[in-house]
């Protein structure tokens, strides 16, 4: 059966107050069904998350729709000219995953020379608890790179008019 595409918020949800206003937004992109914004305490130089207009907590929620808006997700590499990357994309899905919020949410990260032990084996990174430090950025510097990032991805779509 295929979800229901209803508007749906979840009170105290941080995704869902930064969708009423009630919190900062970083949004920088907008699909009909989901925003991409920057993360305002980054692992790295370029640190993003996706998350859906509409309330949902596990994957098998999304709508048709919803599945095709996330492929702008996997176009950042393109969008920034270095389509092989190293980009993390995140997900955590479901009952028992630790997270901020319940409401899925999918974190697209740029990798760095700090993901790494001196052996060049990959630190495990996943949330808050692993002590991994955030980068402090000020909150001109982030304004000023959403502005950037909302330039590229404009151009992007013009050049890309069927994708959205």
């Amino acid at each position: 059966m295929q979800a229901s595409e209803e508007v749906r918020r979840e009170d105290g949800c941080l995704f869902c107050e930064v969708l009423e206003g009630k919190r900062a937004s970083y949004v920088f992109f907008e699909t009909p069904t989901g925003c991409l914004s920057l993360d305002p305490e980054p692992l790295s130089e370029l640190h993003l998350v996706y998350f859906f207009k509409r309330h949902v907590t596990n994957v098998s929620e999304l709508t048709d729709r919803e599945l095709k808006d996330l492929n702008i997700i996997y176009k950042i590499p393109e969008i920034f000219g270095d389509a092989d990357g190293p980009y993390r994309f995140w997900i955590k899905s479901g009952d028992g995953c630790s997270r901020v919020s319940e409401h899925l949410h999918y974190h697209i990260i740029k990798n760095s020379k700090a993901f790494y032990n001196e052996d060049g084996s990959s630190k495990i990174i996943l949330d808050r608890s692993s002590g991994f430090p955030r980068l402090d950025i000020p909150e001109e510097e982030l304004q000023s790179i959403c502005e950037e990032l909302k330039t590229r991805f404009e151009t992007y779509q013009s050049l890309q008019p069927e994708t959205y």
